[in-house]
């Protein structure tokens, strides 16, 4: 039996998985290609963090594209576009895409435009705790040694910032919700507006139409608490009253 167990062992020859590219003898075949058990599993059961992680970077995406348009009308929008080589895919579709010349790594998007001396501008959208891939810092090397220019963004501000325009000169960036952060980001003057839904307020309202329910005063069925803007005249007392 032992003898048997050397002779399957030494027939085993490792195999180089189509998606992380990594040779190993743990490898399941899909067509002609072989994928290495981790990439299989992680193709067919995402983690929930994963998921999480990969929505939060498609939000910033998508709301980066949304502002293209407004904020800069004159661009060519054919030379501004996304690079769809991340996500979940079916096993055979990613064995397919990698075979057409899907690369793991590229950014995000590509600004294909000359600027300041770069042939083009590379974005990858990242989440406040994402990491590069090794195969993303290589992208990086080969895109800079070719006079390209590569940024990380993990906001729409910082998009606007790499695409080397000024936020309330060139650009009015608002946003919605009054995060402490984007307060803090008015307050400096790196957005332009932000709108509180202030919970202080609907929670007083709430109070106070309880207790004239209770006191058998005629309430409205609809009662409305209205959002606040916030600009740089009132972003510190918003501040200071979510801290």
């Amino acid at each position: 039996m032992e003898s048997n167990l050397r002779h399957l062992i030494a027939k085993m020859t490792k195999e180089k998985c189509i998606l992380c590219g990594k040779e190993t003898v743990s490898v399941i075949k899909t067509g002609t290609d072989f994928m290495c058990y981790n990439c299989y599993a992680d193709q067919r059961n995402p983690t929930r963090s994963k998921e999480v992680h990969n929505n939060e970077e498609a939000r910033i995406q998508t709301e980066f594209f949304k502002l293209i348009p407004l904020y800069f009308p004159n661009i060519p929008d054919k030379l501004i576009f996304a690079v769809p080589n991340g996500g979940s895919r079916h096993i055979r579709e990613a064995a397919n895409l990698k075979r057409q010349g899907v690369k793991p790594g590229v950014s995000d998007v590509i600004v294909l435009i000359p600027k300041k001396g770069f042939a083009s501008l590379c974005i990858e959208f990242k989440t406040k705790v994402g990491k590069q891939s090794e195969y993303q810092k290589e992208f990086q090397k080969q895109a800079e040694s070719c006079r390209n220019k590569y940024v990380i963004v993990r906001s729409a501000l910082q998009a606007i910032e790499a695409a080397g325009r000024k936020v309330n000169e060139d650009i009015y960036l608002v946003g919605v919700d009054a995060l402490t952060e984007a307060v803090q980001n008015v307050i400096d003057g790196k957005q332009t507006g932000t709108v509180f839904n202030n919970h202080f307020a609907q929670a007083q309202a709430a109070s106070d139409i309880a207790v004239k329910f209770l006191s058998g005063e005629k309430v409205d069925a609809v009662n409305m608490v209205n959002y606040e803007k916030v600009t740089k005249d009132n972003a510190q007392e918003i501040l200071d009253m979510l801290k």
